[in-house]
């Protein structure tokens, strides 16, 4: 029997979606961003999932579309009730970290949590258990995507009784090998001692999956990031105008961003020139945006899929 669940999770402002695969008693499940400006609301739905999931395997995966807080500030309640192996979300510049910052600082809500996740986001998701992260680039707008994926087999191998037991998980050989074409994965150790692997995937990989057998299904799940905009670019001018000389410029994020953040935040004076950059922006949110697409792809067309790209969506 194959089951495909969705449940939009009714948190008011904000979106929590969660979904999951079931082929005979093997099951995926996922969620996509976890947040809300009704933080009871939020809360009380979250409560209500992990209850749900309580004898079930943990959560494979965590997508992430964006970090506006109504998207994200419940992750971390999330994290700390269900085990969570994997999360997907959109890559990061150094300067696109700094702006999440400066969103904070121009609300007046900038606190530790924040910065430690800005400052080195694998960790602190290491922290809280994720064991891989995946961080997806952004593409041109006119491309969509490029689906690119292994080669799926029949649907009928799912009804083979003898082969339906094998647990579902993503293709990891696959993705390791797509990963390589931006460079080596990264190990960071955790607070634990634990480690976390974090891989960069060129936006037009496919994150396929594994049924029966460890036989390729012809099911996937398909992001899209849309890339660094003017407005980001807008604000990393701000920031070299009111500073001077910062280390933002690097396309990686080094010790010397980790070294600037810190004084920043904890300086008042420097913390308000911060948010005085942001407000170049203010009224447009959802920079670095992540789409996802989940369900059949047959004959590498994802059926479903809206090749809606040139049009920044306010609320993926």
């Amino acid at each position: 029997m194959f089951l495909h669940e969705r449940r939009q999770h009714t948190v008011g402002q904000g979106f929590f979606h969660s979904g999951y695969l079931r082929i005979g008693s093997g099951e995926f499940s996922y969620v996509y961003d976890c947040g809300s400006e009704n933080t009871d609301t939020l809360a009380r739905e979250i409560n209500e999932f992990a209850n749900r999931r309580h004898k079930r395997p943990g959560l494979n995966v965590l997508f992430i579309s964006h970090f506006d807080s109504d998207h994200v500030n419940g992750l971390d309640r999330l994290l700390s009730l269900v085990k969570t192996k994997t999360v997907v979300a959109p890559y990061l510049e150094p300067c696109e970290r700094l702006l999440l910052v400066a969103d904070a600082a121009d609300s007046g809500s900038v606190d530790g949590t924040l910065v430690q996740f800005a400052a080195d986001p694998v960790r602190w998701l290491g922290d809280r258990g994720v064991e891989v992260v995946l961080f997806v680039k952004g593409g041109e707008e006119e491309e969509g995507p490029r689906i690119a994926l292994p080669e799926p087999q029949p649907w009928p191998h799912f009804q083979d009784p003898e082969r339906r037991d094998t647990p579902i998980d993503l293709d990891w050989n696959w993705l390791k090998r797509r990963a390589l074409e931006t460079g080596s994965p990264r190990t960071t150790r955790t607070s634990t001692g634990a480690t976390t692997e974090s891989f960069v995937l060129p936006h037009h990989v496919a994150l396929p999956l594994l049924g029966a057998r460890r036989l390729p299904m012809d099911w996937a799940f398909l992001t899209f990031v849309h890339p660094e905009g003017a407005l980001v670019r807008r604000f990393r001018d701000a920031v070299r105008r009111e500073f001077r000389r910062t280390p933002f410029d690097n396309k990686r994020w080094t010790k010397a961003c980790n070294e600037w953040l810190v004084d920043t935040v904890q300086d008042r004076s420097c913390r308000e020139r911060l948010a005085g950059c942001y407000a170049v922006i203010r009224r447009n949110r959802n920079l670095t945006s992540m789409s996802l697409y989940s369900g059949p792809v047959i004959d590498g067309v994802a059926d479903g899929w809206l090749y809606a790209f040139s049009a920044r969506p306010e609320h993926p």
